[in-house]
């Protein structure tokens, strides 16, 4: 079913196979805590430079020397929030993997 909705899946499953192969288990499990720990770091980094774009753009915007226009402001606030996105989308990420790490104990 997976495999008719998305043509990269059956190529994605032989290379995780292999990958699971050569590696072995051990260094699997280790490579899967390195990622959702990078993962992790990773979402709380967007989410405070989403912030800090927000806060330095709100004050340039007022500010009598060097302000900055509202063009500039839109890219800013578009850059901020696809960094929340990014925030949001790697949180839905590892609640995906811990409900599928709870579900097999």
């Amino acid at each position: 079913m997976d495999d008719e909705v998305c043509p990269g899946t059956k190529y994605w499953r032989r290379f995780r196979a292999w990958v699971q192969q050569a590696l072995g288990q051990r260094y699997v499990r280790l490579y899967r805590q390195v990622f959702h720990d990078m993962v992790v770091c990773l979402s709380d980094q967007q989410l405070v430079t989403g912030i800090a774009f927000l806060a330095e753009a709100i004050l340039r915007m007022y500010t009598e020397q060097d302000p900055i226009t509202v063009y500039h402001f839109d890219i800013i606030n578009y850059l901020a929030r696809f960094s929340c996105n990014t925030h949001l989308l790697s949180m839905q990420i590892m609640r995906f993997i811990e409900t599928k790490r709870t579900n097999r104990r």
